[in-house]
């Protein structure tokens, strides 16, 4: 039974399943703090090991610098800046639809948040 359980997964490490599942399926993984350290390595090994396509939201001139300080290449990552996307008035309308009371300048400002931005990605 133990033996049955281990080749099942059961008691594989919950990093190794994600991994295991995640690998290949061409998945989006939005990272909405795109110019922290620890995101853009986050975001290169998940490019390098082919987990899934990251996508680092926030300012593209603080992630490329910040990518570049640290000698990470940001090639197989994308990078959207979430204060000039081209998705920013189709995000907010998608926002102000969902909350009818809410002020439009207000959606406008908050979509332009790399967190609010994933979230619409969704």
């Amino acid at each position: 039974m133990g033996r049955q359980r281990l080749e099942l997964g059961f008691h594989m490490d919950p990093i190794a399943l994600f991994k295991r599942s995640a690998r290949g399926g061409g998945k989006i993984v939005a990272l909405p703090e795109g110019d922290d350290e620890r995101i853009l390595c986050a975001a290169r090994r998940i490019a390098d090991e082919n987990l899934a396509r990251p996508c680092l939201l926030g300012a593209r001139n603080d992630i490329e610098q910040n990518a570049a300080r640290l000698g990470l290449s940001l090639d197989k990552i994308a990078v959207i800046d979430t204060r000039t996307s081209s998705a920013l008035e189709s995000y907010a309308r998608a926002y102000l639809q969902a909350r009818p009371r809410s002020n439009p300048r207000v959606a406008a400002r908050l979509i332009k948040k790399p967190l609010f931005y994933a979230s619409m990605m969704i």
